[in-house]
Formats: structure tokens, C-alpha cells, sequence
């Protein structure tokens, strides 16, 4: 995969990549699309980074598992269960964790709100999510300590991402006619708007000394780009990356291909990617 910045090495992955402290990767899904299964029955794979000794972790028929995310240590992985996109209004969806190896599956929050899109603060102790319901929309914080939850936004808002230093959150909110990448504090405080261009801005994630933020963008408009498969949902993004602040903006992929919910290796100043 080819990066117009050098300093940047590109690799398909697949949805949702997750990336842990000791070098494993989560996907959900992982490969089902491509080999027709139903959305609601996708399971959560844990493997090396280059795809080898590939694991299931996670898998029931009453739902499919979204978008994981390792606890600090890499121990533990949090991920959405239940019905989404499509369903997401009508069907309830709640947040769950399992060991690495698939044990010790416990729930997380439950109730009729569709909760999913976990993303895991560095100290360990909470966990950034969305909801969504007909009357009720935004990002929640969930302490992991006591089960509290608290309101972090309630606006048209997704795909919520923890900084690694623990300052700041990062997310997607439906703006007057389009997605922009937002950030705020994890107490709700200094709301910024990062990005403000043409097209949908959505996906972000951080970099691993918080200093950048890479995320996908269709600002370049429609140039017969296509998915990898059929069912992909949303065509026509390129990669771009940014500073923290919402500077120096900058594509990073530019071909035929769909770019999306990228995810950083830690430790380094590469990333795993979507297609």
C-alpha cells in the first residue's frame, strides 16, 4: 500500500482495526463480509499484525460484535453486541468485553439504548462510547470502576476515540451538511471543530504521542473510486492526516480504492488500514 508521505507505511487490515500494546490485532469483522454474513451475526477475531494465527474470540448468533478496543494493557477487549446501522433505532445493541482469548465475556452497560463504538481512555478506567435511540443521540462516558455513566455530547455524534495522552477525545458529529472531526475534554469542556472542507470528514484516530490525527475524507469528490466488495457502505474517501489542533491538513492516499477507520500501531508513526 503506497503513502504519499514517506514517513507513513500503509496496511490493509480490515473493518475496525484494533491494534494492542503487545502487537495483536481485533478485527470485527474480519472477512465475513466478503463471504456474505448477515450484519447482525459478525464475530470479533483477535490475530498477529500480519493476519497470522488468527483467533475467534467472540461470536453469537443473536448478534453481531462492532468495532473493538484493547484495554491499555492488551489484556481485555471492548466491543459493541447486538444490531447496528440499519437496525440501530428499532433494535437495542450494548457494549461487552472479553479476556484476549475470549474468556470472562462480561456485559458492559445494558437497557434499550443502542450503545457501541468503545473506545478504551489510557488509564483503563473508562470507556468513551456512542448511543443512539429515536429520542437520544450522543457520546457517553462509561467508569468502568462503579458502572456510572455520564454525558459527554449529545449531539448527531460517533465513532468517539481517546487520545493517549487522556486529554482529549476525538469523534465524528453531523454538522449543517456534512461529518466534521471534533474534539473535546473527557469532561465535556472546550469543544473544537477540526475540520471543515467539503464532503464527509469522519473515522479519526491518534496518533501515538497524541500529536496527529489521521482520518478519511471524501473532499476530493467522486473519481470512480471503488470498495473492495460490493457491500462496503460508504465509497469514495481518501486517508488524510492532521495535527492535534486541526493544522496543517493533508491527504495521505490517493487511488481508486475506499480509505477508512484507520487505526495507529502503537509505538511507531505507522497504521493499519482500511480499504
Amino acid at each position: 500500500m503506497f503513502a504519499s508521505d514517506p514517513k507513513f507505511e500503509l496496511r490493509y487490515s480490515g473493518e475496525f482495526p484494533a491494534v494492542a500494546s503487545t502487537g495483536k490485532l481485533a478485527l470485527s469483522p474480519f472477512g465475513e463480509l466478503t463471504a456474505g454474513v448477515n450484519l447482525s451475526q459478525i464475530a470479533l477475531s483477535v490475530m498477529d499484525l500480519d493476519g497470522g494465527n488468527a483467533k475467534r474470540v467472540f461470536s453469537d448468533k443473536d448478534g453481531g460484535a462492532y468495532a473493538p478496543t484493547w484495554s491499555p494493557d492488551g489484556q481485555w477487549i471492548a466491543f459493541g453486541f447486538g444490531a447496528f446501522f440499519t437496525d440501530r433505532e428499532t433494535k437495542p445493541a450494548h457494549l461487552m468485553m472479553v479476556r484476549a482469548d475470549g474468556s470472562e465475556k462480561r456485559d458492559l452497560t445494558s437497557g434499550p439504548i443502542n450503545s457501541g463504538f468503545p473506545s478504551w481512555s489510557p488509564d483503563g478506567k473508562h470507556i468513551a462510547y456512542r448511543i443512539w435511540a429515536q429520542q437520544d443521540r450522543g457520546l457517553r462516558i462509561l467508569n468502568l470502576q462503579d458502572g456510572s455513566i455520564t454525558t459527554l455530547t449529545s449531539d448527531y455524534d460517533n465513532f468517539p476515540v481517546w487520545s493517549p495522552t487522556g486529554d482529549r477525545i476525538c469523534f465524528t458529529r453531523a454538522t449543517q451538511n456534512a461529518f466534521d472531526i471534533f474534539s473535546v475534554r473527557p469532561d465535556g469542556s472546550d469543544l473544537k471543530q477540526l475540520t471543515d472542507a467539503p464532503g464527509n470528514d469522519a473515522h479519526c484516530a491518534w496518533s501515538p504521542d497524541a500529536q496527529y490525527i489521521v482520518f478519511s475524507s471524501s473532499r476530493l469528490g467522486f473519481r470512480d473510486e471503488a470498495p473492495l466488495y460490493d457491500v462496503a457502505p460508504q465509497p469514495y474517501a481518501e486517508l488524510y492526516i492532521m495535527k492535534a489542533d486541526g493544522s496543517d491538513q493533508r491527504p495521505i492516499t490517493d487511488d481508486k480504492w475506499e480509505e477508512g477507520t484507520p487505526t495507529w500501531v502503537p509505538g511507531t508513526v505507522k497504521q493499519a488500514r482500511r480499504e
